[in-house]
């Protein structure tokens, strides 16, 4: 799991840490030297809320592993949970009980004549690096997934806003006075391409890129329920 992220909305140790108001701790040249630096005055200073961090990091790496085609074993998550009981964090109880899977997901990778026409398509910069790697690799959820973000935060940026999802498209490209105008606005097909526009970057953040979260989401919480009903 990455220390940092450009990506508000990824998971990373830093937003963990910072949800615990403790992300200030985080700091040194390297991820190791900053994740050393964090741990020893959270030990120092927050005795109780290691228990806090691992219990939320811990998952957290699960799923970042998983997406990594590298899922992590019941023989690590068993030597993690040694490693911890000698810094005092008994936990290894609770480490048990998590359901792992470590079978390789299955890649299905697009055909080539595809690949080679994305790769020929003027895309802009922030769509031809991670997410066009990642459709190239058959991680297509994810691909798409990034690209929204991506053209999200571009626009949060460009228009000077906070909001996130549709309320920031509906903002950023209001037909009436919008912060990112598109045209010059003076012809009815002009207002209606703009207004257009609006509606097309809303449904993509309410119907694509949040769905695609949830769906994320939803495996997991799928797969607890199919467990405790078997």
């Amino acid at each position: 799991m990455p220390l940092n992220h450009p990506n508000k909305h990824a998971v990373t140790f830093t937003t963990i840490f910072r949800e615990s108001n403790v992300d200030e701790f985080v700091i040194g040249p390297t991820k190791t030297q900053a994740l050393q630096h964090g741990f020893e005055n959270i030990f120092r200073y927050h005795p109780r809320l290691p228990y806090t961090l691992i219990r939320k990091i811990v998952p957290a790496g699960i799923e970042y592993r998983k997406f990594k085609r590298d899922p992590i074993t019941r023989k690590e998550i068993q030597e993690l949970g040694d490693h911890l009981e000698i810094l005092g964090i008994r936990i290894k109880g609770e480490l048990a009980k998590i359901d792992i899977d470590e079978t390789l997901p299955i890649i299905q990778v697009p055909p080539e004549k595809l690949i080679k026409r994305l790769s020929f398509h003027p895309l802009v910069k922030e769509i031809e690096s991670e997410p066009l790697d990642l459709f190239k690799n058959g991680h297509f959820n994810e691909s798409v997934r990034r690209s929204a973000e991506r053209f999200e935060t571009t626009v949060q940026h460009r228009a000077g806003l906070n909001d996130i999802g549709k309320s920031l498209m509906g903002k950023a490209f209001s037909g009436l006075k919008p912060l990112l105008p598109l045209n010059n606005l003076k012809t009815e097909n002009e207002k209606s391409f703009q207004e257009g526009y609006q509606f097309l970057a809303m449904g993509l953040m309410g119907g694509i890129r949040n769905i695609l979260v949830m769906v994320t989401k939803m495996k997991g919480a799928l797969k607890n329920v199919m467990k405790c009903c078997s």
